[in-house]
């Protein structure tokens, strides 16, 4: 899986949350997941912070689990691609 196609696992995540009313420890995880994606994926930068990124995605995705199945969705997409990327 390319680049390209986790940004619009990512962007599709944040459209899938654009309206949705979550705390903000959430809101928070949502921004440090995005922002280790996006330095993990930018090859100009070396970043070592792969399993804090797998962690934070894991949480979002057993917190989403319930409310927010379409959410749990993409971030289960995203851990995946991220997997078949050795990551």
């Amino acid at each position: 899986m390319s680049n390209e196609q986790i940004q619009v696992l990512l962007d599709k995540l944040h459209k899938e949350l654009a309206n949705v009313s979550l705390d903000d420890n959430i809101r928070d995880q949502l921004r440090s997941l995005d922002n280790d994606i996006n330095t993990l994926l930018d090859p100009a930068t070396e970043s070592t912070q792969s399993d804090s990124l797998v962690t934070t995605a894991q949480t979002l995705e057993t917190h989403f689990a319930i409310e927010h199945p379409l959410a749990e969705r993409c971030v289960r997409e995203i851990i995946d691609a991220l997997g078949r990327m050795g990551i």
